[in-house]
């Protein structure tokens, strides 16, 4: 954008790039006014008239300019400004003069349509950048911008320049008051961080299963586990695996047993009054029946591969195999470990550790299923293996 001072240094700026890059001077003047009377005369002369201006609709809502120092500067009046320029030769038999002139000066701003301002030949008009377009006519405007000139027709073009800026007439705002270093402290109530669950494990269990619950506590104790439909079961009731994972078994006998269905937890940290408890966001786990066959989240943070892993569960009598996957993701099929364990019955599961080592495991996060009577596999289990 081209910011002026002055509407007529516009027209000032056409005249000096029209001027400046002539390939021949003409006899008489290049300068800003109206239409001559006469389409000829004795001299070869130019003019740069202004017809009309119209602000920009884009830059109508413009918000204020922030300064260095702070302040703020009222947003310019930003333009278009439509020039016509008329040339004009020595004799009105022989236009030729006159129509070279107005090829010329198209030929200039068809070369030079982006203007950086100032122009080294004319300094304090104009600072930025101003795009000078012709505009495609059509006949009839022919009649709508020479009759209110009331002058004889003679060679003509239409130029658009813009965006034009005129700066606004109110002073700038001052700064605001500046801010100790540091900013401002204020005491008081402080903003406290809710806990969250980031997933729960297996999300499918029977009733009287137990899951695993990763949370984030950010720094404060939990004080209770909310099951939906159910009394609120109290921190102890439930088992560390570790400061980020917790254990409890879903009641099964009244007065707080879990009925089937889909049901929301939610984790609750701090105690009521001082500090205020906080609650997570629900998780959804759907709680089947105590005859489904499931697996219980293991209750130790790591397993190590020297030594047997037993899980618990419930009706495994018809186990075929465990299946071991990574917990982050199958990338190969080869990372689908399958054991066959020779001791298990209804309620619990023993794989040794030579059964695990001929399996294949490695250190890191396996996700465990049964699969019972064929073709029934349990919801996953996490269990954290180590050499």
């Amino acid at each position: 954008m081209a910011v002026f001072s002055n509407l007529h240094h516009v027209g000032e700026v056409l005249v000096e790039m029209i001027d400046g890059n002539l390939p021949s001077a003409p006899s008489g003047t290049v300068q800003v006014g109206p239409p001559l009377e006469t389409s000829t005369g004795a001299t070869e002369d130019i003019r740069v008239t202004l017809l009309w201006v119209t602000p920009q609709a884009t830059h109508r809502n413009d918000v204020w300019e922030l300064k260095p120092g702070g302040g703020r500067r009222p947003p310019p009046l930003t333009l278009s400004a439509y020039f016509l320029i008329t040339t004009y030769g020595s004799a009105a038999e022989d236009p030729i003069r006159a129509h070279e002139l107005l090829g010329n000066v198209m030929q200039i701003f068809h070369t030079e349509a982006q203007l950086t301002l100032p122009l080294a030949t004319l300094s304090g008009r104009g600072e930025g950048t101003m795009s000078v377009v012709q505009v495609p006519l059509e006949a009839d405007m022919l009649e709508k911008i020479y009759a209110p000139l009331s002058v004889k027709l003679r060679p003509w073009v239409l130029f658009e320049c813009g965006p034009i800026q005129l700066p606004h007439n109110a002073a700038d705002a001052a700064p605001a008051p500046v801010v100790a270093p540091g900013g401002i402290h204020l005491d008081g109530p402080q903003a406290q961080t809710r806990p969250q669950i980031s997933r729960v494990t297996p999300n499918r269990q029977a009733r009287g299963g137990r899951i695993r619950v990763d949370v984030e506590l950010h720094g404060r104790p939990l004080e209770a586990l909310y099951v939906e439909g159910v009394a609120t079961l109290a921190a102890s009731a439930t088992e560390l695996i570790s400061d980020e994972a917790y254990a409890f078994a879903l009641p099964n006998t009244p007065p707080d047993q879990v009925l089937p269905g889909t049901r929301a937890v939610r984790v609750g940290t701090g105690s009521v009054g001082d500090p205020p408890q906080l609650f997570s966001e629900q998780l959804l786990v759907q709680v089947l029946d105590s005859s489904t066959p499931t697996l219980d989240a293991p209750i130790v943070a790591t397993h190590s591969l020297a030594s047997d892993l037993v899980l618990d569960g419930r009706e495994l009598d018809g186990l075929d195999e465990v299946v071991f996957w990574p917990d982050a993701g199958v990338t190969a099929p080869s990372e689908i470990k399958t054991v066959t364990p020779a001791t298990f019955d209804d309620t619990s599961i023993t794989i040794t550790s030579a059964e695990l080592g001929s399996a294949g495991l490695t250190a890191g996060a396996w996700r465990i299923s049964a699969r019972v009577d064929g073709h029934v596999y349990t919801p996953f289990v996490i269990v954290e293996v180590t050499a």
